[in-house]
C-alpha cells in the first residue's frame, strides 16, 4: 500500500538482513523529514504574511512563468525562470537554520567587485 507497508514487509520476511533497528531508523527518517519540510513552509508562509511585497513578486513571477510557457502548473523545470522565488526559497533556508549547528561562510563573496 505505501512505503511503510513495504518496509515492513521486507523485514519481517528478511529479519536477518534488514534488522528492525534499521527499519526504526527509516521511518524516523521519514517522519523527521516530512515535519521539518512541514516546519519549513510554515516558515516561509509566516514571513510572506509579513512581506505582502514579496508575495506579489513571487506571484507575479510565477503567473510570468504560466503565460509564458502555456501551462497550468510550475515544476523544477521552470527554476532557472524563477530567481526570485529561489532567493525566497534559500533565505528562509538560511533563516530557519538551526542555531544549534553553527552556520558560516567557507570562503569570502564579492558582489559587484566588493566584499
Amino acid at each position: 500500500k505505501d512505503f511503510t507497508d513495504t518496509l515492513l514487509k521486507c523485514y519481517f520476511k528478511n529479519p536477518e538482513k534488514l534488522k528492525f533497528v534499521h527499519v526504526s531508523y527509516i521511518i524516523g527518517d521519514l517522519l523527521g523529514g516530512s515535519s521539518a519540510i512541514g516546519n519549513l513552509l510554515f516558515r516561509a508562509i509566516g514571513y510572506l504574511t509579513l512581506y505582502p511585497e514579496f508575495q506579489e513578486a513571487i506571484y507575479q513571477e510565477s503567473m510570468k512563468v504560466l503565460t509564458e510557457e502555456g501551462c497550468q502548473t510550475i515544476d523544477l523545470s521552470h527554476r532557472k525562470k524563477m530567481m526570485y522565488t529561489q532567493a525566497t526559497i534559500l533565505e528562509t533556508l538560511r533563516i530557519a537554520s538551526s542555531p544549534l549547528v553553527p552556520h558560516i561562510c567557507t570562503e569570502s563573496t564579492k558582489l559587484k567587485g566588493k566584499c
